[in-house]
C-alpha cells in the first residue's frame, strides 16, 4: 500500500479551499460557538420582519463558516483513519453541530403557533419581496403545520436526536466490530480470511467451493449475533412510529414521503409497477442459471462475473479519458467541468495507507466539491469515477444557479445524477467491447443494475414497510416472524420454489439502511429516472439534454416529482418503468444473443472452476459427487474492500 507522500499532488485533492490549516480551521470554530450564542435573542422575536432577517442573517454567517469546517476535518479524517488528531477534531465540530441544533429548536413551533407569527404571517412573507429566498421553506412551514410539534416537544425531540441515532450506532458497533466469521476453504484447500469486505470479493471468484464456503462463514457469524442485532432493528422500528406518530402522521411511510417531499403515490406505482414486471428479473436469473450450467442458482452464485477475460490494467488518465467519451452526450460544457475536477484537484484517486476505502463526493455552498476516489487500475473503476463525478457535476450546477437557501440537492434526487451516468458508462462499455467475454460481462453488468437495484431494493422496501405496519397496527413483531416474511419475499422475487414457505432467512439483519426509514426504495426510484434519462439523452429526443441539465441545477427550486416531471420523468406514471423494463429485456436478450452466439468459444469462468475443482478432488481420490471437506494448507488474506452490502440485494 502506498504511502500519502509518495502520491504525486496532482492525484490529490486540495483541501485548502475549504481552510487554509489546521489552526484556521480552531479560530474559525471558535466564532461559530460565539455566533451560535447569539441565537437564543431571538427566541420570542421572529414575530418583527426586521429581526426574522437578521436572524436568517446570522443563520447564514453560520452556515457559511460551519460547512466548510466540516469538509476539511471530515475529508483529512477521511484520508487518514488512524490519525486521532482529525477523529478529535471530528468530535468537537459534532458537539458544536449538536448545540446548533438544539439553540434552533425553537424555530418552527415560534413561527408556527407563537402569537405574533402564526399561519398567516407566513403567508404575507410569501408575498414579500425581501423573503423571496426564503419562500419555499415558509411555504413548508404552512404545509407542516398539522405535523409540527410545539415549543417544549421541539427540545425534547432535539435533544434525544442523539439518543435516536444510537440503534444505528449500535448496529455499526455489532456488525462492523464483534461480527467474526470462520475462515473459508477454497477448491484447493486453502484458507481464506472472511471479514465484511473480504466476503463481497469472494462471491465475485470463479471457485464456487469458495464461495459457498464463504457465504455459510458469512451466515454463521451473522446468525450467532441474530438476537441482538434483531432485537435492535425491532426497537429502531418502534422509534420509528413513535416519532411519526408524535408528528401525528397514520404511518411511517406517510411520515417518511412527507418528508420527502413526494407523494405516497410515487412508492405505491413503485410497488406495483416491480411486482407486476418480476417475470422479467426472473427471467434474467434463469439465463444466468444456464449460462453457469447450474441446477440451481444459490445465493452465492449470483455476483461471480459469467465469462473469464484477461483484465488489462489501466492508467487513471485512460480511465478519465473514458468517463469523458462516455459520457460526450451531455455536451461540451458538461466535460468542460469534468476538466475542471481534474485540472483543480477535486479528486483524491488512489488508495494510500489507512485511507477510507469507497468513494464519496461531498461538497457545499461556495466551493467546488471534494471526491474520493479508490483507484485500482481496474476497467470497473471507471464506474466509480462516473458515479463520483455524477454527483459533483450536479452539486456545481446547482450551486451555480441556485441562491444559497435553495442550492441543495434534494435527497431523494440525490443518487439520479450519479446513476445516469453509471448507465452511460456501461452502454459505452457494452458497445466498446473488444471480444464477446468483455461485452458478456458487461451487459451481465448491466442486468445486475436492474437485478440489485431496481427489484432486490424494492424488495428490501417491501420487507421494511412489512415490519413497520406491524408495529403501528400493534401487532406482535418478532425475529422469527421477519425471518419467515424475508424468505417469502426471496421466493416471491426469486421465483425459486425451492425455498419452502416455513424455511427462516435473516440476512435482513445486516441491512444498514433499514435504520433509516424507507431509504433503500429511493435506489430504486432513482435507477427507474436514471435509464429514462439516459435512453431520452442517447435516443437524441428532443430536449433531453437540455432538460436533464436544468434537472442538474434544480437544487430545491420545486418539489421533487415537479423537477423530474420538467425533465421527462413522471414517476407516478407507468412511463418510466416501462422505459426502465424495455431496457432490461434488451440487456437480458443482447445478453443471451451474445452467449448463444459465443458459447463454444468463449471462456466461461464457471468451466474454469469446475475443472480445477475436478482436478484437486481427483488428486486427492475424493468421491466428486460429494462436497470435499479439505485441511486447509495455507491463510490468504484479502485486501480491505468495502461495498454497501444493501446495494447488491442480498
Amino acid at each position: 500500500m502506498q504511502q500519502r507522500k509518495d502520491i504525486k499532488l496532482n492525484n490529490q485533492w486540495d483541501l485548502t479551499k475549504f481552510c487554509k490549516d489546521d489552526e484556521t480551521w480552531e479560530k474559525n470554530l471558535e466564532k461559530v460557538q460565539k455566533l451560535i450564542n447569539k441565537i437564543p435573542y431571538f427566541e420570542g422575536k421572529l414575530g418583527n420582519k426586521d429581526k426574522l432577517m437578521d436572524y436568517y442573517d446570522l443563520e447564514y454567517e453560520i452556515s457559511k463558516l460551519i460547512s466548510p469546517l466540516l469538509l476539511y476535518v471530515g475529508n483529512k479524517h477521511n484520508e487518514d483513519l488512524e490519525n486521532s488528531k482529525y477523529n478529535e477534531m471530528s468530535g468537537k465540530i459534532d458537539d458544536v453541530c449538536n448545540k446548533y441544533s438544539v439553540a434552533n429548536s425553537f424555530f418552527n413551533s415560534e413561527m408556527l403557533f407563537s402569537k405574533k407569527c402564526g399561519e398567516k404571517y407566513l403567508k404575507n412573507l410569501l408575498i414579500d419581496e425581501d423573503f423571496d429566498g426564503y419562500k419555499k421553506s415558509h411555504q413548508e412551514l404552512i404545509d407542516n403545520i398539522p405535523h409540527t410539534l410545539t415549543r417544549d416537544e421541539e427540545k425534547i425531540v432535539a435533544r434525544l436526536n442523539s439518543m435516536f441515532g444510537e440503534f444505528e450506532n449500535i448496529y455499526d458497533a455489532a456488525s462492523g466490530v464483534d461480527l467474526k466469521f470462520n475462515d473459508a476453504l477454497d477448491s484447493r484447500g486453502n484458507s481464506h480470511e472472511i471479514t465484511i469486505a473480504s466476503y463481497f470479493d469472494f462471491l465475485e471468484s470463479p471457485d464456487r467451493e469458495l464461495r459457498k464456503n464463504a457465504y455459510l462463514s458469512y451466515s454463521e457469524g451473522i446468525t450467532r449475533l441474530e438476537n441482538t442485532l434483531s432485537a435492535n432493528y425491532i426497537a429502531s422500528v418502534r422509534k420509528d412510529w413513535a416519532i411519526a406518530e408524535l408528528s401525528k402522521y397514520n404511518s411511517c411511510l406517510s411520515a417518511s414521503v412527507d418528508d420527502l417531499e413526494i407523494s405516497q403515490k410515487t412508492y405505491d406505482n413503485l410497488i406495483e409497477n416491480v411486482n407486476r414486471n418480476i417475470d422479467i428479473n426472473k427471467s434474467y436469473l434463469q439465463l444466468r442459471k444456464k449460462m453457469m450450467g447450474l441446477e440451481k442458482m444459490e445465493v452465492y452464485d449470483k455476483f461471480v462475473p459469467i465469462a473469464k477475460y484477461p483484465k488489462q490494467k489501466i492508467t487513471f488518465e485512460e480511465a478519465f479519458e473514458m468517463v469523458k467519451e462516455a459520457l460526450g452526450y451531455l455536451g461540451k460544457n458538461y466535460t468542460n467541468i469534468l476538466d475542471r475536477a481534474r485540472m483543480e484537484r477535486w479528486m483524491d484517486v488512489y488508495p494510500t495507507k489507512n485511507k477510507m476505502s469507497g468513494a464519496y463526493d461531498w461538497g457545499c455552498y461556495g466551493f467546488t466539491p471534494a471526491v474520493l476516489l479508490n483507484f485500482t487500475g481496474n476497467i470497473s473503476d471507471t464506474l466509480t469515477i462516473a458515479h463520483e463525478l455524477g454527483h459533483a457535476v450536479n452539486n456545481v450546477l446547482t450551486y451555480k444557479k441556485q441562491p444559497e437557501s435553495l442550492a441543495e440537492v434534494q435527497q431523494f434526487l440525490a443518487e439520479i445524477a450519479s446513476t445516469t451516468n453509471e448507465v452511460l458508462m456501461l452502454k459505452y462499455l457494452i458497445n466498446n467491447a473488444k471480444t464477446p467475454e468483455e461485452k458478456i460481462n458487461y451487459l451481465n453488468q448491466y442486468c445486475s443494475l436492474f437485478n440489485g437495484t431496481l427489484f432486490s431494493q424494492t424488495r428490501l422496501s417491501e420487507f421494511e414497510d412489512f415490519a413497520h405496519k406491524l408495529v403501528e397496527k400493534g401487532k406482535p413483531i418478532s425475529k422469527d416472524i421477519l425471518n419467515k416474511e424475508f424468505s417469502r419475499l426471496d421466493r416471491k422475487y426469486s421465483g425459486d420454489e425451492s425455498i419452502k414457505k416455513e424455511e427462516s432467512n435473516n440476512k435482513w439483519i445486516d441491512i444498514g439502511h433499514f435504520f433509516r426509514p424507507y431509504y433503500v426504495f429511493q435506489y430504486a426510484t432513482g435507477i427507474t429516472s436514471a435509464v429514462c434519462l439516459a435512453s431520452k439523452i442517447v435516443n437524441k429526443k428532443p430536449d433531453a439534454v437540455k432538460n436533464y441539465k436544468n434537472f442538474l441545477s434544480s437544487g430545491y427550486s420545486k418539489k421533487p416529482n415537479e423537477i423530474l416531471k420538467e425533465a421527462g420523468v413522471d414517476l407516478e406514471s407507468n412511463e418510466p418503468y416501462n422505459y426502465a423494463f424495455a431496457e432490461y429485456k434488451w440487456a437480458i436478450k443482447t445478453l443471451e444473443k451474445v452467449f448463444e452466439e459465443n458459447k463454444e468459444n468463449i471462456n466461461l469462468t464457471t468451466k474454469i472452476s469446475v475443472k480445477k475443482r475436478l482436478v484437486a478432488q481427483i488428486k486427492q481420490n475424493k468421491n466428486i459427487n460429494n462436497v470435499v471437506i479439505m485441511k486447509p494448507k495455507k491463510k490468504i488474506k484479502k485486501t480491505k474492500k468495502v461495498i454497501h452490502k444493501e446495494e447488491l440485494g442480498l
